[in-house]
């Protein structure tokens, strides 16, 4: 008896045994997986199935980014853990109405898994525009669905691009595959290229006044794409330019050009004579784009082209500038020419090189066409930084060609070129003449004063006040105008024109261009205090798009009221005014580096500006005003500063600074009252 006691025993232990080999899914870690992305249906509705696989215990759920989800039913909403996969059935009713979408999401609360669920409808969704987008308040909780082209991909790692529709264009800091509290890098995976349609959901966001969708905090996330990225005909990369304008040019025997309708900095340069491709789809940022440098040994702005493509995620980058074709064999003399600079040379290893090469048999597609190199005009290494250095390139070899493409190629990734003045056989750019100001104001003592000429025509100069000599008397292309004067001993502040006029040939159509010179009065001071006596905002008012900034002038900060947005007019009112009777007004201010401002200034409760209840002025733009504060500006106070009378200023009276939604961003610093 004992002995069978035993055997029982012995086969209980056994069979215990067996069973705690077996997986048990409760006792391993927490796994859930689907068998497909994302479910479509016809805009008639149907059933599809999905296969779920959890080891867990869970629940399913629909959410949608506007309105209910009452038109997808399924065929469980629960299940409860398993080694088998289970199917779950989704029905689409018709759709009647506009394109929707859904998220199917299942959850163990631990670990999720998603479907998208599409659906066309009888027409297509409308969504906020971004115009109306900008004109929303920036706060932490309101969401907005947009749609939009992205134009612009500058980050894959973190998902910061830009996109646009009909009505403007909104940098996007950081999309997220989901919605997230924080960036969880999770935007590659989504694959978007330049040229897709995105949807998506942001907050209204602002970085230093400017407006933008995500944030660091609360990034934007995805909704659906409709892919519209690749350029078959192009190759697979990122064109800027129409090839039938640029074919329809034909062939020249010369050319050049010197980018002086450069406007900004980093923007495609739009122009039916150059063609420009990179092998990174992502975007302006990854190519060739504009680039502006104020250059203090001139007193200029040099205008080019340039390649920067260090933030692409391709490993080597190959990108080409492309004028139009040349007829070699007509062409005299037989050279390409530019001018180049560095910007940034990587020591550490980057190959990167710029190369001038040829092709015969190009139709559009640069990866396609055979390229041939002529000539490697890469810098050496330990070249110095922004010193232009001229290229001849000699086209002999191809002396029977009538229609050969001459293009700079770049490739690599860390190093920057700059390029400029480009063109072949005798080309010469458009004629044209500028200063590098339209003004100052000095001092009644005697003294001179410079300023550069910006041409590649002949000019004479000429004062209209015999006090005011300038010289030379003539010029011709670059050049710099000195003007002697003499000591202003006179009772009222005087003035001189100075004429700069094209000289001849191809400079008929050109107008001349003067620079006025403001001599104040013995004893009178230029200018004013770049500090202020009237309260300037203590802090930042998004809502009216009035921010305290500041700044620097000779290594000195001073505080600024900075007005206005890229997209929203900006608006600010003082305190009470300090002084009461009749009191004199002056400021500096000036508008945001390469844009028009249109400033009112509005007397409130009591008081006249000048005679009336308010003034408007147009503040010349300045180089500095741009990018974050402090603006580090150069002050010229014949432009930059306003003197406006103030009569009858009650103890109540304020002052309204107002800009418009056309032109509304500037600076006001140096704002004082102070008696007559």
């Amino acid at each position: 008896m004992l002995k069978n006691s035993v055997r029982l025993l012995l086969a209980a232990v056994l069979v215990f045994l067996t069973a705690g080999c077996i997986k048990d899914p409760e006792f391993q870690p927490a796994d859930m997986g689907v068998s497909v992305e994302e479910l479509s249906f016809s805009k008639d509705g149907g059933e599809a199935t999905v296969s779920l696989l959890s080891n867990r215990d869970w629940d399913a759920e629909i959410t949608v980014t506007r309105g209910t989800a009452d038109w997808i039913v399924l065929s469980d909403t629960a299940g409860t853990a398993s080694g088998d996969s289970v199917t779950v059935t989704v029905t689409v009713l018709p759709n009647t109405g506009e394109d929707r979408d859904a998220v199917l999401r299942f959850t163990t609360g631990t670990v999720y898994a998603q479907v998208g669920i599409v659906q066309p409808g009888e027409y297509r969704r409308s969504y906020m525009t971004i115009a109306e987008f900008l004109q929303m308040p920036v706060d932490e909780e309101t969401w907005y669905e947009l749609c939009g082209t992205i134009t612009d991909i500058a980050s894959t790692q973190y998902g910061n691009l830009t996109i646009a529709d009909e009505t403007g264009s909104l940098y996007i800091y950081g999309l997220t595959a989901t919605k997230q509290s924080g960036n969880d890098q999770s935007f590659a995976s989504l694959g978007l290229e330049v040229g897709d349609e995105l949807v998506l959901m942001t907050l209204r966001g602002e970085f230093n006044g400017e407006p933008q969708g995500g944030g660091r905090d609360y990034p934007a996330y995805y909704v659906s794409h409709t892919p519209g990225g690749s350029q078959p005909d192009e190759g697979d990369g990122y064109l800027v330019g129409d090839y039938s304008a640029w074919n329809a040019a034909g062939t020249m025997t010369s050319f050049l050009d010197d980018f002086s309708t450069v406007e900004s900095n980093n923007a495609a340069y739009e122009n039916d004579n150059w063609l420009f491709w990179s092998s990174d789809a992502n975007g302006i940022s990854q190519s060739w784009k504009t680039g502006t440098f104020d250059n203090s040994s001139t007193g200029m702005t040099d205008k080019y082209i340039q390649i920067a493509p260090y933030n692409s995620s391709l490993d080597e980058v190959v990108a080409y500038a492309l004028p139009p074709r040349a007829d070699v064999a007509g062409m005299s003399p037989r050279t390409f020419t530019f001018s180049k600079a560095l910007y940034h040379l990587d020591e550490g290893g980057d190959d990167s090189r710029l190369e001038v090469v040829v092709s015969t048999d190009f139709s559009g597609d640069f990866e396609a066409a055979s390229w041939t190199v002529v000539e490697d005009v890469s810098f050496p290494a330990g070249a110095e930084r922004n010193q232009w250095v001229e290229e001849t390139v000699d086209l002999s070899a191809y002396a029977s060609e009538s229609s050969l493409c001459i293009a700079l190629r770049y490739t690599g990734k860390s190093n920057t070129y700059r390029i400029d003045n480009v063109g072949y056989g005798d080309g010469e750019a458009a004629p044209y003449l500028s200063l590098s100001g339209s003004g100052t104001t000095v001092t009644s003592e005697a003294g001179s004063l410079t300023f550069q000429v910006s041409s590649n025509v002949t000019w004479t100069v000429a004062s209209d006040n015999t006090d005011f000599t300038p010289s030379p008397a003539s010029g011709d292309g670059q050049g710099q105008i000195t003007v002697t004067y003499t000591a202003n001993t006179t009772g009222e502040d005087r003035t001189s024109v100075i004429t700069v006029s094209p000289d001849g040939g191809d400079a008929r159509d050109l107008q001349q261009v003067t620079f006025t010179i403001v001599q104040k009065r013995e004893g009178a001071s230029v200018g004013g205090a770049y500090t202020s006596n009237v309260g300037l905002p203590s802090d930042d008012n998004t809502s009216d798009a009035s921010y305290i900034h500041s700044v620097s002038i000779d290594g000195e900060e001073y505080p600024a009221l900075k007005l206005g947005t890229s997209s929203k007019a900006g608006t600010y009112t003082t305190p009470a005014l300090a002084m009461q009777g009749d009191l004199t007004l002056g400021m500096y201010a000036m508008a945001w580096k390469g844009k028009e401002c249109e400033l009112t200034i509005t007397v409130n409760n009591g008081g006249s500006i000048d005679g009336q209840s308010s003034v408007t002025i147009s503040p010349e733009s300045n180089t500095g005003v741009a990018n974050d504060p402090p603006y580090v500006v150069t002050v010229d106070p014949a432009q930059d500063y306003y003197e406006f009378d103030l009569s009858g200023v009650t103890s109540a009276t304020t002052l309204t600074f107002s800009t418009v939604q056309s032109a509304p961003r500037c600076i006001v610093f140096g704002l004082n009252v102070n008696a007559e």
